[in-house]
């Protein structure tokens, strides 16, 4: 978490497996998995629900991976 002029910026990294590049376009899509063999818990809601907030407030949301080595996501608050 950082001010960067008149915004703040969030970041929220992890060193997974990462997300391929062909996917990264749909991920915020409503019910999306990029291998729903990857678990066996989720319904791909969760990304939608984030950017749907990210929306309403009226912020962006920023995405980085690379496969094997983990995604990065930067919110941009004004």
């Amino acid at each position: 978490l950082y001010k960067e002029y008149d915004k703040i910026i969030v970041i929220i990294k992890d060193y997974g497996i990462g997300i391929s590049k062909e996917n990264l376009p749909y991920i915020f899509n409503k019910f999306y998995q990029v291998e729903p063999s990857r678990s066996n818990n989720g319904n791909g809601l969760g990304l939608a629900l984030v950017k749907g907030i990210i929306d309403l407030i009226d912020a962006k949301i920023e995405v980085e991976s690379e496969i094997n080595e983990g995604t990065l996501f930067k919110v941009i608050l004004n």
